[in-house]
């Protein structure tokens, strides 16, 4: 696959949702603003895309992730500020950054259970079989868990599997108006690769691009190995314009340093 079979259209109203650094998607405001339902595959420690999603949109979170517990952040902040008893035996010295990261990891407990008060959190992850328990198909998610008939924002950071579930994607296609998508590994699964964006291409323009400089940045068929996308559904774009080359990317003020002690990728040199 070659950059030039990717095609991004021109949009309009773009706005960073989550945090600076890694964690955050630009996507369509207006898009954002017509979701009622947000379903969102890959926490990990960072919820900050799914806040602003529902603060704009007011629409209701539905996230999942099997690496993740209620608790998970709690047990973390105790085990830093663990001390009598435990590290002067281990002969583990307590220092200020351990201090620190135990605060912020009960801060994060404390707000992560004050955002899934309202909104929902289950510790099952994305596949195409069940044969996991920690593990159900997108079908079993999206009937047992989402209100019935209802439209979705689909948000996908999971770390390699979207390859295998995206077939299962497109089949809900009707119901899901846009998508933020984090691609990885694409360096080792080139075809995959190919495959996966002609699917997406099929009935949905992408209309925004970045390269999380987590990944390599070496170039294979011009692309760096971790990617995030933005996608609308073309039934909702009358008179699409496509960009004729990537060079106006990264989008300043909107586009970020995954790793903010890393450099950018530029898509055209």
């Amino acid at each position: 696959m070659e950059l030039e079979t990717l095609q991004v259209i021109e949009m309009d109203g773009l706005k960073r949702f989550g945090r600076n650094n890694d964690g955050g998607y630009v996507c369509s405001e207006s898009l954002v603003k017509g979701c009622k339902t947000l379903l969102s595959f890959g926490i990990n420690d960072d919820w900050s895309f799914e806040k602003d999603f529902t603060k704009l949109s007011g629409a209701r979170c539905y996230a999942f992730d099997y690496s993740v517990h209620k608790a998970s952040f709690l047990k973390k902040g105790i085990t830093e500020f663990r001390f009598f008893g435990g590290d002067i035996l281990k002969r583990k010295i307590f220092t200020p950054e351990r201090i620190t990261r135990g605060f912020r990891h009960i801060r994060d407990f404390i707000d992560f259970n004050l955002f899934f008060l309202k909104n929902k959190f289950y510790s099952i992850g994305l596949d195409t079989t069940i044969q996991n328990p920690l593990f159900s198909d997108l079908k079993t998610i999206i009937e047992k868990y989402l209100p019935a008939r209802h439209d979705f924002f689909l948000k996908m950071d999971i770390e390699g599997m979207e390859y295998e579930v995206m077939h299962d994607v497109l089949k809900f296609r009707s119901r899901i108006p846009g998508i933020a998508l984090e691609v990885h590994y694409i360096h080792d699964k080139i075809d995959a690769f190919e495959n996966m964006i002609s699917d997406l291409q099929s009935y949905y323009y992408i209309y925004h691009i970045h390269a999380n400089n987590y990944g390599s940045l070496d170039r294979v068929h011009g692309f760096p190995d971790v990617i995030e996308l933005s996608l609308i559904r073309k039934d909702l774009i009358a008179d699409p314009v496509y960009r004729r080359s990537l060079g106006y990317l990264p989008l300043e003020k909107l586009d970020m340093l995954n790793d903010p002690n890393g450099r950018e990728f530029l898509w055209e040199q």
